[in-house]
């Protein structure tokens, strides 16, 4: 799948992997997100809204967001293993 990151007013483009969460593919790729926790979903740093493609929210996302961000796309990057472009 195709993955578009629009970042500072910067897009960049990339071919995704489903076995890969998006914080990882995001790093591969030298688009930092923070993670102080490794990307467990244990401290909430690596917030990014899913503008088309959000799966639905992990136990992680529903604990950081409330549902209304949920509902407008916000994941935890390291819980985000994308499907779709």
């Amino acid at each position: 799948m195709n993955i578009t990151v629009v970042r500072e007013g910067r897009e960049y483009m990339f071919q995704g992997d489903e076995s890969s969460s998006l914080l990882e593919q995001l790093r591969s790729q030298k688009l930092y997100v923070s993670a102080a926790c490794g990307g467990r979903g244990t401290c909430g740093k690596c917030k990014v809204r899913m503008m088309s493609g959000a799966q639905e929210p992990s136990k992680e996302d529903i604990g950081f967001f409330a549902e209304e961000e949920l509902a407008e796309g916000w994941r935890l990057a390291c819980r985000t293993f994308p499907k779709d472009d």
